[in-house]
């Protein structure tokens, strides 16, 4: 089966057939990775802040920015296997074997489990890193809109309503700051505890510790942005 088609049936497989208990971070994982292999990267502005269910959405999906439509394809057919094996199948579909829900996950590769931990990690690290810069654009952004706004002679009660809102935007970079480093102290701690994996039993550097390196230090200038 093509990318394609075994994205369809993991999303048919979300609509049909698993058991509806998936917790909030699973819809909205499931949710982010499905709107990032269909769009791409988010294309519409935040919702208000009355809109909860809305800003939670948004916030998943934006928290995907920068991943390939593939590769997003790829995570979203490898979670629902996943939710799969966890909830199960719906009672109209227990008559269904397993192995016809595995069907559509690509053969995988023996890896190194702590190889595995260190991609993990640094995905983790590069998606909060890339969330603290989205927060902090979209702040300068509402600021010069503000401005704008003022400039303009706008309603007073549209510029307030402007300015909570970038309030509310304000309000999530010191939470993404605390996420980066608690991420970034995580990763380089694995990397020390597990050095000997640099090089691969060929001599070769190995790919995902030195990528993890390279995210190491873009934390640490991301942690500079105010």
């Amino acid at each position: 089966m093509s990318l394609d088609e075994r994205f369809d049936t993991a999303a048919e497989n979300v609509s049909k057939k698993i058991n509806q208990t998936l917790s909030n971070d699973e819809l909205k994982e499931v949710y982010a990775l499905f709107k990032q292999g269909t769009v791409g990267d988010i294309n519409t502005s935040r919702p208000g802040m009355l809109d909860l269910k809305g800003k939670a959405k948004w916030d998943a999906w934006n928290s995907k920015k920068g991943l390939a439509k593939d590769e997003a394809k790829e995570q979203y057919i490898a979670l629902i296997g996943q939710l799969l094996e966890k909830h199960g199948l719906r009672k109209e579909n227990v008559g269904i074997s397993c192995i016809e829900a595995k069907k559509m996950a690509p053969p995988k590769p023996t890896v190194d489990p702590r190889i595995k931990t260190i991609k993990i990690k640094t995905g983790v690290l590069k998606r909060v890193g890339k969330e603290k810069l989205s927060y902090r654009k979209e702040a300068d952004q509402q600021k010069l809109k503000i401005e704008k706004m003022k400039e303009d002679g706008k309603d007073i009660h549209d510029v307030r309503k402007m300015g909570e809102v970038l309030q509310e935007t304000l309000m999530m970079i010191p939470d993404c700051h605390r996420r980066i480093k608690a991420a970034k102290e995580e990763l380089l701690s694995i990397l020390e505890t597990e050095a000997e994996l640099r090089m691969t039993e060929k001599g070769e550097v190995c790919e995902e510790f030195t990528d993890a390196e390279a995210q190491i230090v873009e934390a640490i200038e991301q942690l500079k942005v105010e």
